[in-house]
């Protein structure tokens, strides 16, 4: 399907509706300006050789678009994404912008051999889930700001990568990468509230990496783990806590102020690195640092397992909050 340069090209069914394409020369839907997907049925598109969508401008508000394509899912200058299911099986890029990628709502379910979802400028989630099960690189682009959003990302490299800027005001995240970190910015890296579960590889790659950048942590419940990771800046308004292993044996841990858990974390790895900041983490308290065999009642969320931890466990000591970053090597 090929549009003229100024059309607008509207896909709205009611129904279920197929669409295939086995050429290299062209894509299965083509159009020089907009495309808008809407309505309540379901499109498939399967492009073996080609993009299966590329325009200058892709809308989705709504419907199934099931995608299958050899090339990238979705090739477009921006994407504007308002609701609706999206599911995308790709053999490189499952959406790749020139420009920006805004995502409103709906649900992205996304499987590619390359990157799951990149623009060159930037990208930035208000609201929606947003499911990578598999990628090399998650989430890329320059500028990322996520607002709000469930996000649950499993990647070989880095889950979210971030050429100049990382922000997350909101929203729960879900991070893991297999060999590399989980969160990447080459530039400054701010988390000012949600829940962030960053789960990085082996050393030397981190749960949180700003490579030299700032990296501050304002608000929010903050997991990280690694090899190692950034070092936060001490213009953080949250308190953190950074624990160290040199046996990187650290897998099951506890915290506790008093008789009350601020933290229990079940890893199915060991990692040498935890990085954790909570409103719970209050100065001048004292930390008891446990390291649990199991955990009783445990809830599982995207590979991250919480719950209450048995009466079995070792301490691993004490700590005291005496400043907003607490850097600890156990030994």
């Amino acid at each position: 399907v090929v549009q003229d340069e100024n059309a607008v090209k509207p896909f709205y069914t009611e129904n279920e509706i197929k669409l295939s394409i086995n050429d290299k020369s062209e894509s299965l839907i083509k159009a020089e300006g907009k495309v808008i997907f809407n309505g309540s049925g379901k499109l498939e598109l399967y492009s073996r050789q080609k993009h299966a969508v590329e325009a200058e401008q892709v809308i989705i508000a709504g419907g199934n678009l099931i995608i299958d394509s050899d090339k990238n899912g979705i090739s477009c200058g921006s994407l504007f994404f308002y609701g609706g299911n999206l599911e995308i099986k790709s053999l490189n890029n499952a959406v790749k912008a020139k420009y920006n990628i805004n995502i409103y709502g709906g649900l992205m379910n996304i499987n590619a051999n390359n990157k799951g979802i990149s623009a060159d400028n930037n990208i930035t989630v208000d609201n929606g889930y947003v499911v990578l099960n598999n990628a090399i690189e998650g989430i890329t682009s320059s500028d990322i700001v996520i607002n709000n959003g469930y996000f649950f990302i499993n990647s070989s490299d880095d889950c979210i990568n971030a050429q100049n800027q990382f922000v997350i005001n909101n929203g729960m995240v879900s991070l893991n990468s297999r060999a590399g970190d989980a969160i990447d910015s080459n530039g400054t890296l701010i988390i000012n509230g949600g829940i962030i579960i960053a789960a990085g590889a082996a050393s030397p790659e981190c749960g949180l990496d700003s490579n030299d950048n700032p990296l501050i942590i304002n608000g929010g419940f903050v997991i990280a783990t690694g090899g190692s990771t950034s070092l936060p800046s001490p213009d953080s308004l949250q308190n953190i806590l950074i624990l160290k292993d040199a046996k990187k044996s650290l897998k099951n841990i506890n915290l506790k102020i008093g008789e009350i858990d601020i933290l229990n974390y079940y890893s199915s790895v060991n990692f040498e690195t935890l990085v954790f900041s909570s409103p719970d983490l209050l100065s001048n308290a004292e930390i008891i640092v446990n390291n649990a065999g199991y955990m009783d009642s445990e809830t599982e969320f995207f590979g991250v397992k919480f719950g209450l931890i048995n009466d079995n466990v070792s301490q691993y000591g004490k700590i005291k909050i005496n400043s907003n970053i607490e850097n600890i090597i156990i030994q």
